[in-house]
């Protein structure tokens, strides 16, 4: 219930429990008081008439008497009759006259009587009926113009008292209460009424004080909040600074005992799996005439041997990255000595598109260890596709000064989580792989000067970029 409401609603209430009380109860008695008043009046008139009949009536002069009456009759119009009865209830005025008169019986009317005494003695007693409607009627009607004066007048009050009500208190505090609105969702430029010197303006002069006290509050508040973040993101540096740090030490101890050990083991193993590999192939002379089955036992085994000797140059590879030699190539031809080494199956098709001039824009790096890099990134594209897909070479200018060379495939993506993964040593997503394939690429890419990019999303395939310093005429 809004304010004009809860404050004209008692005064509207107010007025039509008066209007009732004047008509249920103060008419009616102004009525009685003027009917009792008139009635008075009219006895004190009789008296002096009585006083004035009575020389006449010991006199028995009752022409003079009669005529006396008739002119009462005649000069006052709400008198209807007068009865002039004897001592012995002889009807004496009017004459002629039998039974009340009728209009005695009429709402309003009413009688006064009045003795006519000389000294002890009763000569006559006078009967007077009076209509009191007229006068009432009167009364009525100018009590029923004063009500409606007053009616108007307290609707006038009512309307000024809302006018009042909406300029001196219901608008500033309305406003006040928009205010309020607002400032609980943070704003705090909000406009307030002007204050007076009553009890609004003590109100209004209150809201600005807890408006500038709540701002300075949240601002303090908001300050602190930002140099809590500030720490907090200060310590998160610090602590993953600290904990990358802790991992380097201990990646760089495991990578240093793995390189040992890589290239010790490698060492050892590389003459028994040739001289193994070398008995596979005198076997394979010798029973040339074999059956099917010792054959394909053969094969597996020589198949086998040359997986163990790749996993071997990957372990030497890795423990001991040899120093580039570097000469002047294209990235075309990176790329086609790199398809020939591989072998791709027939259900994957592969695009190859070179967008850069192949002598303006020459490549400064070992031929061998970028072709080792891109037949890597070949094969595992490859192998991500078993049941086919297409495998896509592209060479381009990135800028003035840095060659890029990317292989795409469409096979099943790389996970985010696994994607973090890929350049850590021995991490691999292969059966039979030992997860040092992409750690010699990274290692061999930045021996160059360059880098190595990965884009990936799953189940819509893979690109690794190569991106390598360029320049002009084999510098």
């Amino acid at each position: 219930m809004s304010l004009r409401v809860k404050v004209f609603l008692p005064l509207l209430l107010a007025i039509v429990l008066l209007a009732a009380y004047i008509y249920a109860l103060w008419i009616p008695r102004v009525l009685a008081d003027a009917e009792s008043a008139y009635r008075n009046s009219v006895r004190r008139h009789l008296e002096s008439v009585a006083e004035g009949l009575v020389p006449l009536m010991l006199g028995r002069q009752l022409d003079a008497v009669y005529g006396n009456l008739d002119a009462l009759l005649e000069k006052n119009a709400d008198w209807v009759d007068i009865r002039l009865i004897d001592q012995k209830g002889r009807l004496l005025y009017p004459l002629g006259a039998s039974g009340p008169a009728s209009r005695k019986e009429r709402p309003g009317v009413g009688s006064v009587t009045q003795e006519i005494r000389h000294l002890d003695e009763k000569l006559a007693a006078m009967e007077l009926t009076v209509d009191f409607t007229p006068r009432l009627n009167e009364i009525r009607e100018r009590s029923k113009a004063l009500i409606y004066t007053l009616l108007a007048v307290l609707l006038l009050i009512l309307f000024a008292n809302g006018l009042i009500l909406d300029f001196i208190v219901r608008k500033p505090i309305k406003l006040l209460a928009d205010a309020s609105r607002r400032l609980a969702t943070g704003d705090f430029d909000m406009s307030l009424p002007e204050p007076g010197n009553d009890e609004v303006g003590i109100l209004v002069n209150s809201f600005a004080g807890m408006r500038d006290a709540v701002r300075t509050h949240t601002q303090r508040l908001s300050e602190a909040n930002e140099q809590l973040l500030r720490e907090i993101a200060e310590r998160k540096q610090a602590e993953e600074g600290l904990r990358r740090a802790q991992e380097d030490l201990v990646r760089q101890e495991k990578l240093s005992i793995l390189g040992q050990m890589s290239g010790s083991v490698g060492h050892e193993l590389r003459n028994p799996l040739g001289v193994m590999s070398n008995a596979v192939y005198f076997l394979k002379a010798v029973h040339a005439d074999a059956d099917q089955t010792t054959k394909e036992y053969l094969d597996i085994i020589g198949t086998e041997i040359a997986n163990s000797q790749r996993i071997i140059t990957d372990l030497l590879d890795f423990a001991r990255t040899s120093p580039p030699r570097r000469v002047a190539v294209t990235a075309g031809e990176l790329v086609r000595q790199s398809l020939k080494r591989c072998s791709i199956p027939k259900n994957v098709t592969v695009d190859v598109a070179v967008e850069v001039p192949e002598e303006p824009s020459m490549l400064n790096v070992d031929p061998l260890q970028m072709g080792q890099v891109l037949t890597n990134f070949i094969s595992n594209g490859v192998q991500a596709m078993p049941n086919g897909g297409s495998l896509q070479l592209a060479a381009r200018l990135v800028s003035g000064n840095e060659m890029e060379i990317s292989v795409t495939d469409t096979g099943e993506g790389i996970s985010p989580e696994n994607r973090k993964k890929l350049f850590q040593p021995l991490f691999t997503t292969k059966p039979k792989g030992i997860g040092l394939g992409l750690v010699v690429c990274k290692n061999l890419v930045e021996a160059n000067g360059g880098r190595i990019e990965v884009e990936s999303e799953p189940g819509k395939g893979a690109t690794f970029a190569l991106l390598l310093p360029a320049g002009k005429g084999g510098c």
